[in-house]
């Protein structure tokens, strides 16, 4: 593999403390593999976060439910993490764009980011899949 974004700690953290979680598919391997190159200590604290509890189950029942202010502001504030994670990966996904893709003229599956994955339909199907997670409340609000 050559050097790659996916080897940081940072996003798969902000995804496992949210329940983003990515489906089944050829990356999804890949981006687990990356662990094996993040500081043994980073690898754990994901692992921890993975395990629970869940940030999002306690967000969606409270979302089912007749909600307290308080309630309402913890769901506000969680849709507001999960924004800035899709304006994230949003930016990401027009770097990507301006800097590589545009440039090319193959096809999105055949070009090949700097760890080897055509990149262009997971980033852009993550920033979708992240986006769909919003908590919209039992009176079909989103709060944002």
């Amino acid at each position: 593999f050559g050097e790659t974004g996916a080897q940081s700690s940072v996003i798969p953290a902000f995804d496992a403390a949210l329940g983003v979680e990515m489906t089944q598919d050829e990356l999804l391997p890949y981006l687990k593999a990356m662990r094996d190159y993040m500081p043994p200590k980073h690898r754990d604290f994901i692992a921890r976060l993975e395990a629970g509890p869940s940030i999002r189950r306690m967000i969606l029942e409270a979302a089912t439910r007749r909600t307290t202010e308080k309630e309402r502001l913890l769901i506000k504030t969680y849709n507001r993490c999960l924004s800035n994670l899709v304006t994230f990966r949003s930016v990401h996904f027009e770097l990507a764009f301006s800097f590589v893709r545009k440039w090319d003229e193959r096809e999105d599956t055949e070009i090949k980011g700097t760890g080897g994955t055509p990149f262009m339909p997971y980033l852009k199907k993550h920033r979708l899949a992240t986006r769909d997670l919003l908590v919209t409340l039992c009176d079909d609000k989103t709060l944002s």
